[in-house]
């Protein structure tokens, strides 16, 4: 028999301890909670455009040991479609854990210079594109230049230029073996943030950029395989204060062992971490009032836990459908972090491309989810 704590024993009398009368009593134990995504399903139809044909909700769950409101994922089993595409890949973005499914599309980002013996884990980046396009924060694609490991030469057209040493990219699982080391790794081609350097006003006062909006998007090549990569979808619909938001990112990820010459790589061990909260305020004007000014551009604060390196992950509001922002900064250890709104960023000309708005009506891929309650 199963019952609560307060519920009556068979007997008719109120129970207040776990047995009455010499009857067992089980007690209920709550369900543990977890948080829902839409995901859908991309692949290239036969006249060449790219087209959804699955769409499903993943039911992210905590494993034991964690709490409702910051967790690891239960790998739990999903399929997404039953109609998967005729490239083996595609078939493989559509089956599996929870977390592998996500996976696919929520990613770490990498940097390192060619005589490097590790591969620095700096931020999360997700995909909005089956072409290639992904979004993360701002400071994740600046950390080479501000952690002093790259050097930036910028040009006269206002264009900006790493080091040739240096290798920026993702890392995306092939199958799902990947949690035991099994990734693609995906350079970087280009990039787009948006701000200004600040001159420097004291000799020994050295240059800084301030961005306009603490959201960067960045283009790797299309998928080798002729498969699309898995986006997340997107809305144009503003952040509403005291709705559920939640991050999903890698939590404190730790650099990957690599050899001189770059032909083995350590073990990659990466799990994404949920963390759940709610929207406390907006700051629609942050970019002319400053309310919030340790992150730049419209932005929301919400009350989770965010630790290091989940910079740039994707965060959901509501029930999961589309994400309306990246997280742009936290304290460790506090339940307070700020994300920076997408909606403005995603009308911003890319410098000698058209805005992400524009972008959507071609065909690279991109679902932007509208509605009044999303």
């Amino acid at each position: 028999m199963k019952t609560g704590r307060n519920d009556p024993c068979p007997c008719g009398r109120p129970l207040k301890f776990k047995r009455c009368c010499g009857h067992p009593i089980e007690e209920k134990r709550p369900a543990r909670k977890g948080v829902s995504v839409l995901k859908t399903v991309w692949s290239k139809g036969p006249d060449g455009v790219w087209q959804i044909h699955g769409i499903n909700g993943l039911d992210l769950k905590p494993r034991l040991g964690f709490t409702d409101t910051f967790f690891k994922i239960q790998p739990d089993i999903a399929l997404l479609t039953n109609r998967p595409g005729g490239i083996i890949n595609d078939v493989m973005s559509s089956f599996g854990t929870t977390e592998f499914l996500l996976r696919q599309s929520i990613v770490p980002v990498v940097a390192y210079n060619k005589t490097d013996t590790s591969i620095r884990c700096i931020g999360t980046a997700f995909f909005i594109s089956c072409s290639g396009y992904l979004m993360t924060a701002g400071h994740v694609m600046r950390d080479p230049v501000d952690s002093k490991y790259a050097g930036l030469e910028k040009h006269h057209d206002g264009i900006f230029k790493l080091d040739d040493d240096l290798t920026m990219g993702v890392l995306i699982p092939l199958n799902s073996a990947a949690h035991s080391g099994e990734y693609m790794m995906c350079p970087i081609e280009k990039c787009w943030f948006w701000g200004s350097e600040r001159e420097r006003v004291l000799l020994n006062e050295e240059a800084r950029y301030e961005h306009l909006t603490d959201i960067a998007i960045f283009k790797i090549p299309s998928h080798p395989s002729g498969a699309a990569y898995q986006p997340l979808n997107l809305t144009l619909r503003p952040v509403k204060e005291e709705e559920r938001a939640f991050a999903i990112g890698y939590a404190e990820m730790q650099n990957i062992t690599r050899s001189a010459d770059g032909k083995s790589m350590g073990p990659i061990n990466h799990e994404l971490t949920v963390s759940v909260g709610k929207v406390l305020h907006t700051y629609h004007d942050n970019h002319i009032n400053k309310q919030a000014p340790l992150v730049p551009g419209p932005c929301f604060s919400f009350d989770a836990k965010i630790p290091g390196k989940m910079s740039g992950s994707p965060i959901f509001t509501g029930d999961g459908i589309a994400v309306k922002g990246v997280v742009s900064a936290s304290w460790q250890d506090e339940n307070y972090a700020y994300g920076c709104t997408i909606a403005p960023a995603m009308q911003l000309e890319m410098r000698g491309e058209v805005s992400l708005v524009e972008l959507m009506t071609g065909n690279e891929g991109m679902a932007q989810i509208q509605g009044s309650d999303i």
